[in-house]
């Protein structure tokens, strides 16, 4: 996932004025803003466009955050887990954390998400991605999760209202310091 904050028009030849304007800042701000929608997403049970996710069939899942560890945690030790991370059926029947995070805080789906931020050219960027979650076999399986294949869809790519909302406000305060700053320079 990507964001890509584009201005155009007056806008533009505005921007034009400063010269390298620094974002990195900004987006460092982004990249948590995109964990913790992330997170607080997962852990509700929350898709990418706000709307909760179908319960589990197979297991008794619950979107409140796990607070109690149980032998079946991620770090359980190896002898309950492939290489991977990967459980049993039955050890996975007996988790109770959310949709697509049956281990809770410890599930993959949260441990192996990733952000990154910078410029390329004249462009920053925000963008994250979910690593090294794969089958038994060593194949990723996310996507079908995510595209509903064989089962019920459960889409997290993208970030929800309530992070947009976030970011918005973050790129809004990051304009205004910038703003403030020309504006002293300008006074002295």
């Amino acid at each position: 996932m990507s964001i890509r904050l584009e201005y155009q028009g007056n806008i533009t030849k505005w921007f034009g004025r400063f010269e390298n304007p620094d974002f990195s800042y900004l987006m460092r701000r982004i990249e948590a803003l995109m964990r913790e929608d992330h997170t607080r997403a997962i852990m509700g049970g929350i898709d990418k466009d706000g709307v909760p996710f179908r319960p589990t069939s197979y297991r008794r899942s619950s979107t409140s955050p796990v607070t109690k560890r149980n032998r079946y945690n991620r770090g359980a030790g190896p002898s309950l887990q492939d290489e991977n991370g990967n459980l049993t059926t039955a050890q996975y029947r007996r988790l109770t954390g959310p949709p697509l995070a049956p281990r809770g805080m410890n599930s993959r789906i949260i441990a192996n998400y990733r952000t990154s931020s910078g410029k390329s050219g004249n462009t920053w960027f925000a963008e994250s991605a979910l690593i090294d979650i794969v089958s038994r076999k060593g194949e990723p399986f996310m996507q079908y999760h995510f595209d509903g294949v064989g089962q019920w869809k459960r889409d997290d790519r993208g970030i929800r209202p309530w992070g947009m909302a976030e970011i918005q406000k973050a790129v809004g305060q990051e304009v205004k310091k910038l703003l403030d700053a020309q504006a002293w320079e300008a006074a002295q």
